[in-house]
């Protein structure tokens, strides 16, 4: 069955390569909107004919778990022409490199130098996750599961947050390109500020009802009652997994890749793999708890990375109050 459905994304993966880096180009020329609208029209893609392959509706095949394959690579393929279109039009494609081999491998150079660490610290999540999930096998069928959902609605819940990192870096980009000390301090002040309240509602409404949503994803009441400790124990440090994920894309935006890897090495290797594994030889909530651990422990040494940064760039952001940041955001309520 992993073969059915993974050959298809094998060969359809260059569509996605292609969408992802033009939509990536696209926002560091600042072309949000439309990106964002051509991503919009690729999940619609993808709904319909996962709809239409895996049950055979109309005058098309029935193609079960490989029709799901097969609809995921047709929205790769149309996000991929929309955007080279966009790219196309705001000038950003151009094979005048060819006639200057030389130079455009100078320009790739360059271009490895942030791209090189990046690509390192998004290899070592999937290596994170990997080593959770067979921790957490050892619990048994209905453990993966209900790890399976609650990273799933974590992903869904936190979708503010991760959009707020992929934003991040172009605009901290942007501004410090062109110098703008005071908007960088701005932006790492606003962004840490909306990451927290994001972060606490998110933890708010999943503690809440954790049941229920856990609820409409399983009707194993197992599975629920093992999925729902980890709403209430990881959920508690999705503030700090936040302020964690934007500070390594603020450090990509003002390139200090190697900074940007070095948090992603000490939450991924040094954090979260010793402290799951550790948490795995008391209980399954125990790795919930490792989880948040390393969540919190990663936020601090990022902040303190960031600041020491920070105070190098002769920012006046580390002499400022944090808390009366805070305190000025709910003076409305008084």
């Amino acid at each position: 069955m992993v073969k059915i459905y993974m050959m298809p994304l094998f060969f359809g993966m260059f569509a996605l390569i292609i969408g992802l880096i033009g939509n990536a180009a696209l926002m560091a020329k600042g072309v949000m909107i439309r990106s964002t609208v051509v991503m919009a029209i690729g999940g619609i893609v993808n709904v319909v004919f996962d709809y239409l392959l895996i049950f055979g509706i109309g005058f098309f095949p029935e193609l079960g778990l490989a029709g799901a394959a097969y609809a995921t690579v047709l929205s790769w393929l149309v996000i991929a022409v929309l955007m080279m279109g966009l790219i196309v039009r705001e000038s950003l494609f151009s094979l005048a490199f060819l006639r200057d081999i030389r130079k455009a491998m100078s320009d790739l150079k360059g271009v490895m130098v942030i791209a090189g660490p990046a690509i390192a610290a998004q290899i070592l999540t999937p290596i994170a996750i990997a080593v959770i999930t067979r921790s957490v096998a050892q619990y048994g069928d209905d453990a993966v599961a209900a790890f399976g959902i609650v990273t799933r609605v974590e992903s869904l819940i936190l979708v503010g947050i991760l959009s707020l990192s992929v934003v991040m870096t172009p605009f901290v980009a942007q501004n410090y390109g062109a110098k703008k000390w005071l908007r960088l301090d701005q932006t790492v002040a606003n962004a840490g500020r909306l990451t927290v309240y994001w972060g606490l509602l998110a933890f708010a409404v999943i503690a809440v009802f954790s049941d229920e949503i856990l609820g409409t994803f399983t009707q194993s009441s197992n599975v629920i009652s093992l999925g729902a400790p980890y709403f209430w124990i990881v959920g508690i440090s999705f503030p700090s997994f936040g302020l964690l994920l934007i500070t390594t894309s603020f450090f990509n935006g003002v390139q200090e890749p190697r900074l940007s890897l070095q948090l992603t090495v000490v939450k991924s290797l040094v954090l979260t793999i010793p402290m799951a594994l550790l948490g795995a030889w008391w209980s399954l909530e125990s790795i919930w708890v490792a989880l948040a651990l390393a969540n919190i422990l990663g936020s601090v040494y990022a902040y303190k990375v960031l600041n020491r940064w920070l105070v190098g760039s002769d920012s006046e952001l580390p002499n400022k109050s944090i808390l009366a940041d805070y305190r000025s955001d709910f003076r409305f309520l008084k």
